[in-house]
């Protein structure tokens, strides 16, 4: 259940939200845990930025990145996203952080996005208002 916080507390986000919140009794205690919801179309700019850079990267890279998602994958892990783990032969390893929309927050997300531009642009060298340019067109 979602809700919003207004001046007069909380309430209810949606008609779905507030069916819910009648189902509890009066008097009853709830847990809340606060998210940091993420907005949707920021999240369309980051596909949007990983869908340029792949169709338009150096030839060089096309074997090392098979898939947009092996690019996304690794510009996540070089902008410094990333949870370390040790394989099963006892190397240490890298994974790349979720992005769900339930693993982070809009804050982290913002730090992510501008961190992976940051590292398109000294690997890939492109320009950075030119991407963005690209982005907002793409993702609109």
């Amino acid at each position: 259940m979602r809700l919003v916080k207004t001046s007069m507390g909380l309430s209810p986000h949606t008609d779905e939200d507030a069916i819910e919140l009648r189902q509890v009794g009066i008097g009853d205690i709830l847990q809340a845990k606060a998210l940091d919801q993420r907005n949707v179309q920021h999240h369309r700019k980051f596909f949007a930025l990983i869908r340029i850079v792949y169709d338009n990267m150096p030839e060089q890279f096309d074997s090392h990145f098979p898939t947009q998602d092996d690019l996304r994958h690794e510009l996540i892990k070089r902008a410094g996203f990333y949870k370390e783990y040790i394989d099963l032969k006892g190397n240490k390893q890298y994974r790349a952080e979720s992005i769900s929309f339930d693993s982070m927050g809009q804050k982290r997300f913002d730090e992510l996005y501008s961190k992976v531009l940051d590292v398109v642009v000294q690997w890939f060298l492109f320009d950075r208002d030119v991407l963005e340019g690209e982005i907002m067109q793409f993702a609109d």
